[in-house]
């Protein structure tokens, strides 16, 4: 089956000019994350693995190290400051994911990007080439519940009757950019 991509631009939306080169604008916004949000503040925030707190703005930094080496802010490097950012979960940012959430219900444990041990470990494998305690602590990890907290029903298989897969998605025909 021969595919084609069809893209409409969007006509009756102007560009927007930058007001300043993309680079200017960079350092602006990593100025004032580092200035608004320094280490040791981020550190007494909330801390949601990648999603908040000290390890997003690492793994920002992260990337930064590996496509902008040469960026200076603050006078640091961004490896510099994915170092500072680095900062170990400890036992109190561990309760936090098990407090309640904003309606009130229990919040259940997490793990993947959400957990603050994994993502410092995984953040922390990748700046030092060395896997072995990452994946020693994932192989340790107990085997995920047999029931959710969620509502909806869980599909086991594909063969599963109660709860269909969904249905393939259709080419459409507006202004985005799909298969025909």
């Amino acid at each position: 089956m021969d595919a084609t991509i069809t893209f409409k631009p969007h006509d009756h939306l102007p560009l927007r000019t930058l007001s300043q080169p993309p680079s200017t604008l960079l350092l602006q916004s990593l100025t004032n994350l580092v200035t608004l949000s320094p280490p040791e503040t981020a550190a007494l925030g909330p801390r949601k693995g990648l999603y908040q707190g000290p390890l997003s703005i690492a793994y920002l930094f992260y990337h930064l190290s590996h496509s902008h080496p040469q960026l200076l802010i603050q006078g640091k490097t961004p490896s510099q400051w994915f170092t500072a950012y680095l900062i170990p979960p400890t036992p109190a940012s561990k309760l936090e994911d098990e407090n309640e959430d904003r309606e009130g219900n229990q919040d259940p444990p997490h793990t993947g990007i959400i957990d603050e041990n994994i993502c410092y470990l995984a953040l922390l494998s990748a700046s030092t080439q060395n896997t072995t305690l990452f994946l020693s602590t994932i192989e340790a990890l107990p085997p995920p519940p047999s029931k959710t907290s969620c509502s909806a029903p869980r599909v086991s298989s594909p063969s599963s009757a109660s709860y269909p897969p969904p249905s393939p998605p259709r080419a459409q025909t507006s202004n985005h950019i799909y298969p025909a």
